[in-house]
């Protein structure tokens, strides 16, 4: 499970090059970020395969560097006359999702070739061998 500097460039129009050479974010940054995102995603792992889990971490890289450029913060738009600001507490769009993959697998336990029953079966009440009735007349 290892997150390149190409997943970066394949999920976002980021790219991770020295500033030089019109990179977004160094290698260093890279490094630091790739850190605090698998904390994060280790502590939140509902057992991702491994290819979901580099997803994850990519995108969970990206909201980082989004964080970090400002781009959760206070956001102020004019409407006419009318001025609003809204707090930064909007989730980027790698947060969103990092989350959504999160929740595909959240639950889901490894096949070994069987099913659960409770999940695949719909919902019913048991009838506990209670004879059924099909109109009035039947219960004389």
């Amino acid at each position: 499970m290892t997150v390149t500097i190409t997943m970066i460039a394949q999920i976002s129009p980021f790219t991770v090059a020295d500033p030089s050479l019109n990179g977004d974010f160094t290698q260093v940054d890279f490094d630091q970020y790739k850190t605090w995102a698998a904390a994060e995603l280790d502590r939140d792992d509902p057992g991702l395969s491994s290819d979901a889990y580099d997803q994850a971490h990519a995108n969970l890289i990206c909201d980082i560097f989004v964080s970090s450029k400002g781009g959760r913060d206070m956001k102020s738009e004019k409407i006419g006359d009318y001025d609003y600001t809204k707090d930064g507490n909007s989730k980027s769009s790698y947060r969103i999702r990092y989350e959504e993959i999160l929740k595909q697998f959240a639950g889901k336990q490894p096949s070994a070739g069987q099913k659960r029953i409770d999940i695949e079966t719909p919902f019913r009440l048991d009838q506990l061998g209670l004879q059924k009735f099909d109109t009035d007349d039947d219960l004389e």
